[in-house]
């Protein structure tokens, strides 16, 4: 059973060794960029939920990967592609470390595009 600190930890991991991400940031979506400036590509998650049945945690994140989409929006495409592909390594890296017993978890993605506004585009992946 991971503790919650150990969770984020995993997180963390992933977003330092992938290369195409600059920034982790876990908590409220308003504290992102308050400690340090933001450097996009970034990961940022949060917990929406957490609960115990029969000994066993079941906590919810948001997982929100973002980058900076020109005005003009002509790197919308690349962007959006650039996000959905670290997104996916994020489910493939869970599974991995899943099927190797370091840790039991249950993936249920539910994926969806939002766009924040015309500078920034945002993968979410919950």
């Amino acid at each position: 059973m991971l503790t919650l600190n150990q969770t984020i930890e995993i997180l963390k991991n992933f977003s330092s060794k992938h290369k195409n991400l600059n920034s982790f940031y876990f908590g409220d979506k308003w504290e992102v960029g308050a400690s340090s400036p933001i450097q996009y590509p970034l990961l940022w998650c949060s917990l929406t939920s957490s609960s115990i049945t029969n000994n066993v945690i079941e906590r919810k994140f948001v997982i929100d990967i973002s980058d900076k989409v020109n005005l003009d929006e002509s790197n919308e495409t690349h962007v959006l592609s650039d996000c959905e592909m670290i997104a996916y390594d994020l489910l493939n890296y869970l599974e991995q470390i899943s099927d190797a017993g370091e840790i039991g978890i249950k993936i249920q993605p539910n994926t969806y595009f939002i766009f924040l506004s015309t500078e920034l585009s945002t993968f979410n992946c919950v």
